[in-house]
């Protein structure tokens, strides 16, 4: 192997030959139409091979089959372009697929009806504010005031479940502020954001690999980027250890961060982020925690998903901690 090859392979920037279009041709014409349909956000093959979509929010039956031949030529695939196994001994597999789609792979024996595929596909059309106006996420007032946030470089929090919008959300407030040259880091397990910005440096977590066997997490890319001279930091998700490197960055003056993380509401999202904070540093008091978000996040929204519809639900601002308990104004217009 060349020297220039070797290093693109040990820096994981060797290209395997696979658009998006490639993926898809594993598939009949029918069903790769489905991955290139705008109003189609998830892709759903169970282990039958019958076939799901989720469009404009509703989940329906496609009518159309995958064969046992196709998903295993789908598996190969991914696999070769991920450098991963997805077999007997590595039964889950989550990652990207180039083309902006995300993929989640569960075979058996963790899977007891075969082979379930999951693709989600971000929404291209979303880019504004006023979007999501019109789809009744939000109300224009309401959107002013995460439009002005952002600009001022206030510390959000974005709250909700899986599928809610938090990733959409996120790209629609960085594309608000144009043509900033503010450098923007972001960092995520799988990297889903789309920031239309001229200064953006992605980081994106790594599994360790036969070819790579050393791990690469979110916490490991939070300590990096802090060293990277950010302007702003997006975390695509806080679930773990790393919580504590991200408000301990916040609280010595990293202005303009904003993550998501899974949560029941602003006040959940709240708890969980002070918990996971504990995770990261042992035997560390839950108050200091809890004072560096009431000291340093400015703002969280929760946003839940009523039938096709998501909303944006709670819109907090953080005022303080009384009696142990945060003081939150609502902002809700």
């Amino acid at each position: 192997m060349e020297e220039s090859a070797l290093i693109d392979k040990l820096l994981g920037n060797e290209q395997v030959d696979l658009s998006s279009h490639k993926f898809c041709d594993c598939f009949s014409d029918e069903v790769k139409q489905l991955f290139f349909d705008e109003d189609t956000s998830e892709i759903m093959i169970n282990g039958s091979g019958a076939i799901y979509i989720e469009k404009n929010g509703s989940i329906a039956q496609t009518g159309f089959f995958a064969g046992e031949e196709q998903i295993q030529r789908f598996l190969d695939v991914v696999s070769r372009a991920n450098s991963r196994n997805i077999d007997f001994n590595h039964p889950i597999f989550d990652g990207r697929l180039l083309g902006g789609f995300r993929c989640n792979v569960v075979v058996p024996p963790v899977s007891l009806t075969g082979v379930v595929i999951t693709v989600r596909k971000h929404s291209s059309k979303i880019r504004a504010f006023s979007e999501l106006v019109d789809r009744g996420m939000m109300t224009h007032e309401n959107s002013l005031l995460l439009q002005k946030a952002i600009e001022n470089k206030e510390n959000i929090i974005i709250a909700g479940g899986t599928g809610t919008g938090k990733t959409t959300l996120v790209n629609v407030m960085f594309n608000s502020i144009g043509s900033s040259l503010d450098r923007v880091i972001t960092i995520e397990d799988t990297a889903e954001l789309r920031l239309d910005l001229p200064h953006v440096i992605s980081l994106e977590s790594r599994f360790a690999t036969p070819d790579c066997p050393v791990e690469v997490g979110i916490r490991d890319l939070v300590k990096t980027a802090l060293r990277m001279r950010p302007d702003r930091i997006i975390i695509g998700e806080v679930r773990g250890e790393e919580a504590y490197d991200l408000l301990h960055a916040i609280n010595t003056g990293h202005k303009g961060t904003v993550c998501t993380i899974h949560a029941n509401s602003c006040r959940d999202a709240l708890r969980r982020l002070e918990t996971l904070a504990i995770l990261g540093h042992a035997n560390l008091d839950i108050l200091v925690p809890r004072s560096w978000i009431a000291s340093n996040i400015d703002m969280v929204a929760y946003i839940e998903r009523e039938g096709s519809k998501r909303r944006l639900k709670e819109l907090k601002k953080i005022e303080g901690v009384e009696g142990g308990n945060y003081v939150l104004c609502d902002l809700i217009q």
